[in-house]
């Protein structure tokens, strides 16, 4: 029964060999040394190109048809994505291809003012847009009219200090003594908001605030003191209470009194 079983397997796979899903088995091709000599010899790698000339004739059209179609897709590309015109000249880049389905279609064009530059002149030549602009003439933007803006005069406010002299023009010597007592002040105000506090006394600075800060601190001192005074009666209390332990060598030393030994 095992042997048939195996007979049977055996002939399953080879139907399964014959009916393959592409149709027979392909012969196969055997390669020998000549015909790899043959091939590596059709082309000479000194000269970059096949010795047959024929051949090399047939693959230079082909190649040179490849780099004339990519050529020219790359130029569609970019007009696609760029402008139809030479910026420099304003020569239409499509003349004589106007018939053509593929021809673009010229789009309403709009100038954003405010998106691409805050001037309305050229930053480079400093002439207007209506001289030198990248659009067409007509499609370029219009200048704003200038408005010169006249500079305020005030005769208040005028400087009394000669920088040269480094004097005042009047009452120099008064003002000297003001801008000096302006200094220290503004020198103390400086101080006084990191110096409060001595830290070698314990004390404020400022003699109003130290008052200030006994005037605040004298209540809670009192309470304070009676809490201590309270916890230190307790404490002598308990101490009263307490029964001092009572050794046997000081029975036999007749160290203690005869209270503490009755209560032994």
């Amino acid at each position: 029964s095992s042997a048939a079983s195996d007979g049977y397997k055996r002939q399953d796979y080879k139907e399964t060999k014959n009916k393959l899903a592409w149709g027979t088995n392909p012969k196969m091709t055997y390669v020998n040394e000549k015909d790899k000599k043959e091939l590596e010899q059709q082309y000479d790698p000194i000269l970059q190109k096949y010795r047959d000339p024929s051949r090399e004739n047939e693959i230079k059209k082909v190649e040179q048809d490849n780099m004339l179609l990519t050529l020219a897709k790359n130029k569609d590309r970019a007009l696609r994505y760029e402008q139809t015109f030479n910026v420099i000249t304003f020569e239409d880049k499509l003349k004589g291809l106007e018939s053509h389905p593929d021809y673009p279609k010229d789009k309403p064009w709009k100038f954003k003012g405010g998106s691409d530059t805050n001037v309305d002149y050229n930053i480079i030549s400093g002439i207007g847009f209506q001289q030198h602009h990248y659009a067409a003439p007509d499609k370029r933007p219009k200048e704003k009219p200038v408005v010169v803006k006249q500079k305020e005069t005030t005769t208040t406010g005028l400087r009394d200090y000669n920088i040269i002299t480094n004097r005042y023009l009047e009452l120099h010597e008064e003002k000297c003594t003001t801008d000096k007592m302006i200094e220290k002040s503004e020198l103390a105000e400086k101080y006084w908001k990191t110096h409060t506090y001595d830290s070698i006394t314990g004390q404020y600075c400022d003699p109003q605030k130290e008052d200030e800060f006994q005037k605040r601190e004298k209540p809670k001192k009192k309470y304070m003191d009676k809490m201590l005074q309270k916890s230190y009666q307790l404490q002598s209390k308990k101490r009263d209470c307490y029964i001092i332990p009572v050794s046997y060598t000081h029975l036999l030393a007749h160290e203690t009194s005869l209270h503490l030994v009755c209560r032994l």
